[in-house]
């Protein structure tokens, strides 16, 4: 599963509005979150390109990843593909919109696909 990200990796390090220019018209994009209701507090990546045949395994690792790191806590993990960039930035921002307005602390999450080990 390493090499098949090799673009991710690049795109991880620029901004997210860079990366989405870089994306072509046809190519899915997804970002990944996660949400901790118990403890009123959320996360989401930043929005990678990809392909929306491997969304069960993107989300697999993405939850693996963050379990190995801070433990089991009470959170759903999930990974949200759109058809655009601009789409899938869209949602994110309405995501974290609502969270804040529900009284959560929205927080950016720095994994990217190439990050596990």
């Amino acid at each position: 599963m390493r090499t098949i990200f090799v673009p991710v990796l690049l795109a991880a390090f620029a901004s997210v509005s860079a990366s989405a220019q870089t994306f072509g018209h046809h190519s899915d994009a997804y970002y990944c979150y996660w949400i901790d209701a118990p403890h009123k507090t959320m996360a989401t990546t930043q929005i990678f390109p990809g392909d929306r045949a491997k969304q069960k395994s993107i989300t697999g690792v993405f939850a693996m990843d963050m379990q190995h790191r801070d433990g089991r806590q009470p959170r759903k993990y999930e990974c949200a593909w759109k058809q655009h960039a601009e789409d899938a930035q869209e949602e994110m921002d309405s995501l974290r919109a609502t969270h804040r307005d529900l009284g959560f602390q929205v927080m950016a999450e720095a994994w990217t696909p190439m990050s596990h080990h």
